[in-house]
């Protein structure tokens, strides 16, 4: 009798401390975004509905070592408990589409083996399958652009006439509905060695490995545009918003702080920007991109020359895009009382250590099930430990309607109510 008892009062504890089940059910669709910090995937269903799933230490990741694997961009399946204040995932795997056979998969290091040293004297066509823009923004080195929708319509254009050459097809990652489409025309055309890099650019993305981009990535977004060549070169003309620093003068004191900034580096015909790439790698920097031929290919695409000496430091600027606020504003709309909600998106451990004074707490988990308590009328201003999280609160709340903003970096909360950003 005592020990059902015991279990009934645990079971009760479990219950309250976790959340009821409603309903449990399984879930396709495109993973937006993932926050580490609340342990929440993002997933798109359909065009405009996002789905908030929260995993944990009892969540099973099927041919994935856990949420660390999971790439924008990817199809998955999950199966899920609904609770009365969130959804919590039971299983998560990604949905791989099979493959057209005979076909050869190829891993990360065997792509890099095949990209230093040939394959035996035996030709080779490395085809980026993305879209064009994906293709400017960075591509693995030696790729060339071959858009599904092109290969489709204009086969014989896209791909080396000798079908004994070894076509190896990539896209962004391993699920890409592309890849099985884009082996079966190969197949139908009868080239005869097909292989596929199924890890694709999120993969290449996640070593030390070199990325190329293309002049059509510039002045897009948030960036760092670097010209390597001489003082002199890039005063006579250099690409807007680009700073010089010459490749003989780079030093990591050069470049800003923030290892996560993306960084564009490009010169002319002579200079040795992937060597320069390589050795910002090396620095810890993470975002670095390549342009061979940079200031000849600018103005072949038609792009105006800014004249006259160029910024000696690196200008970065968000742009405010997506939402987002600078740390110079945070304290303006802070003190907006009437007309700002302020909205923390962290764990509710976390806003019970401390938080912003005013600031109402929802966690991230919990957002979709609780968002009717925010006020439509007001602006919302959302923030958590670090900018992934609070990027993925306001894109939910963004598309439900709401008039919202966030904060895109790390933010460090003091008791006392005081904080400091950490971009």
């Amino acid at each position: 009798m005592a020990r059902a008892w015991l279990w009934l009062v645990c079971s009760l504890v479990s219950l309250l401390g976790a959340g009821r089940t409603v309903s449990a059910a399984e879930l396709r669709g495109l993973v937006s975004a993932v926050s580490g910090e609340a342990r929440v995937v993002a997933l798109e269903r359909v065009p405009k509905e996002t789905i908030l799933i929260q995993y944990d230490d009892r969540t099973v990741f099927r041919s994935l070592k856990g949420a660390g694997d999971l790439e924008a961009g990817e199809t998955i399946i999950v199966d899920y408990r609904e609770l009365t204040d969130r959804n919590l995932a039971t299983t998560i795997s990604v949905d791989l589409p099979p493959l057209p056979q005979p076909v050869t998969l190829i891993s990360r290091s065997e792509l890099e083996a095949l990209l230093r040293s040939g394959d035996g004297g035996k030709p080779f066509f490395l085809a980026d399958i993305r879209t064009p823009e994906e293709f400017a923004n960075g591509h693995i080195p030696g790729a060339e652009p071959v858009p599904y929708s092109f290969l489709e319509k204009r086969m014989g254009e896209q791909l080396p006439e000798d079908k004994g050459t070894s076509l190896i097809f990539y896209a962004n990652v391993a699920s890409s509905s592309l890849l099985p489409k884009a082996v079966a025309l190969a197949l139908k055309h009868r080239y005869r060695d097909v292989r596929v890099y199924r890890g694709g650019m999120a993969d290449w993305l996640k070593s030390d490995n070199l990325v190329e981009s293309t002049v059509e990535s510039l002045n897009k977004g948030a960036q760092g545009i670097v010209d390597l060549r001489s003082t002199i070169a890039a005063a006579a003309g250099h690409i807007p918003e680009a700073a010089n620093i010459p490749a003989e003068e780079l030093e990591k004191g050069r470049l800003p702080a923030d290892t996560n900034m993306p960084l564009i580096f490009y010169g002319d015909r002579r200079t040795d920007v992937r060597s320069v790439a390589a050795k910002v790698r090396g620095w810890g920097y993470r975002k670095v991109f390549y342009i061979v031929a940079g200031i000849e290919s600018w103005q072949e695409h038609g792009g105006a020359l800014q004249h006259g000496p160029a910024a000696g430091e690196v200008n970065y600027s968000s742009k405010h895009e997506g939402g987002r606020i600078d740390k110079e504003d945070l304290p303006s709309v802070i003190s907006s009382k009437k007309t700002v909600l302020i909205l923390d998106v962290r764990g509710a451990k976390e806003f019970a250590s401390a938080r912003l004074p005013r600031a109402v707490n929802i966690p991230l988990a919990s957002l979709a099930k609780r968002r009717e308590e925010i006020n439509k009328q007001m602006i919302i201003f959302i923030y958590a430990a670090n900018g992934t999280t609070a990027g993925m609160a306001y894109r939910f709340l963004n598309e439900k309607g709401y008039r919202a903003c966030y904060l895109d970096a790390s933010l460090e909360i003091r008791k006392d109510g005081t904080y400091r950003v950490k971009e």
